[in-house]
């Protein structure tokens, strides 16, 4: 359709040359679009402006309801990811805005990231000056055992990918699943088997802290814990300890935070939102989210 009078105006908090054609044509026969990658930081407060937009398409970071506020007439609210954890959903319910998530677009991307991660702390890519002096000796991963705590497209994904470098694979889901070559465990017994533990669970209320000091203490000395989920899964003060006194032997993370408040702590790699930083999962990411808002606009949700 052709934007007219009636047109949802939709303020995209993204910059529109990293969207890949079709879709980026498809956004302007869809919706009235502002882009605007600098965030809402750009707009003064009290911009009249911001009144004028009914639909936001944005990453979910810092959309609290002091943010979400600024935009008095938002009726669609799409993130241009799978995690809502950091939206103000009651602040949403509460003024009638339908929010959307997108999901299926990152699979392959943050797998692979995860084994990068893995591979980085195993041959101590962090501390390069160790490891030419022969101090940090490297592990190899064939015949080991990795335990997989979430089994959904990611978690799947990295459990087929452990079998390739010949590991033994154990998982534990909150719901039923099955994965041929893979061994259900629950998570106790997991933690004692596992050297290496990937964490693959979004942020709900069960899973904040769920790797608190008595997890960690229940994993070998010599495992590895390797994250690809929301930094709030881990009790990041009971991992510095673990990592500072040898409860575990490493960990790896993939962050949304600020990744200097983890400066001096101990055989710890981090990577800040690279899992999904491949062109392949950007063009996925902008076909799903783009399908996402033309089916809400065509439902009359913007």
């Amino acid at each position: 359709m052709n934007p007219g009078n009636n047109t949802p105006r939709a303020l995209i908090l993204a910059d529109p040359g990293r969207i890949p054609e079709p879709w980026r044509t498809q956004v302007a026969d869809t919706v009235s679009a502002t882009w605007c990658p600098e965030g809402l930081s750009r707009f003064p407060e009290n911009d009249p402006r911001l009144a004028a937009f009914t639909t936001l398409v944005a990453m979910p970071y810092h959309l609290d309801a002091a943010a979400l506020s600024r935009l008095p007439a938002l009726r669609l609210l799409i993130t241009t990811s799978t995690a809502v954890h950091s939206v103000d959903l009651d602040h949403c319910r509460a003024r009638g805005i339908t929010v959307r998530n997108i999901t299926g677009y990152a699979g392959p991307a943050v797998a692979e990231h995860a084994f990068a991660l893995l591979l980085a702390s195993l041959r101590g890519v962090r501390a390069a000056e160790a490891v030419a002096q022969g101090d940090v000796p490297a592990l190899e991963l064939a015949g080991r055992t990795a335990g997989v705590i979430g089994l959904g497209d990611i978690g799947s994904r990295i459990a087929r990918i452990a079998m390739g470098f010949g590991m033994r694979v154990l998982f534990t889901s909150r719901t039923p699943r099955s994965l041929d070559g893979a061994l259900p465990r629950a998570l106790s017994p997991l933690l004692t088997a596992a050297d290496v533990v990937f964490l693959a669970v979004p942020l709900t209320p069960a899973t904040r802290h769920l790797f608190d000091a008595a997890r960690l203490r229940a994993m070998k000395s010599t495992a590895q814990l390797i994250s690809i989920s929301p930094e709030e899964v881990i009790d990041l003060p009971a991992l510095r300890q673990a990592l500072r006194e040898g409860i575990i032997a490493g960990a790896a993370l993939d962050i949304s935070g600020v990744i200097e408040r983890f400066h001096g702590v101990p055989r710890l790699t981090l990577t800040h939102r690279l899992g999904t930083h491949t062109q392949e999962c950007a063009r996925r990411r902008a076909e799903h989210w783009v399908r996402v808002l033309r089916a809400c606009v065509d439902a009359g949700l913007g």
